[in-house]
């Protein structure tokens, strides 16, 4: 009479490519991106000023900005991090519709998106 063998596969953790003696590798990728989102002020329903806010007014508005992402191997783990910044301030001049006279605005942003996590 003959008895079946029962087993299973390996996992990854027991199999011979796991290692966590190899070094750790590092990526760095910087890059850029300035989206367009046009802006409209309005008071008492009333819209006053439109804000162009596109690409050469993001550029002329920039205060500071840091876009990178970050990642870190190390065998079979990885740590990653996925950051945006971008700091703007925007001045210009409008004439009220009701009052006809000449008005300055300021229009001021800060944005922080950041993403991280492991697997």
């Amino acid at each position: 009479m003959c008895s079946p063998v029962v087993g299973t596969t390996s996992a990854l953790a027991q199999g011979k490519g796991f290692s966590w003696h190899g070094p750790w590798k590092f990526h760095v990728n910087v890059y850029g991106w300035l989206p367009e989102a046009p802006a409209t002020i309005a008071v008492d329903d009333l819209e006053l000023v439109d804000v162009p806010e596109d690409l050469g007014t993001n550029l002329d508005s920039l205060e500071a900005a840091a876009m990178f992402e970050l990642e870190a191997h190390k065998g079979p783990l990885v740590l990653f991090l996925n950051n945006f910044y971008y700091k703007g301030k925007y001045d210009d001049h409008f004439t009220g519709r009701i009052s006809k006279q000449r008005r300055k605005f300021t229009l001021e942003e800060e944005v922080w998106a950041i993403k991280y996590g492991a697997g």
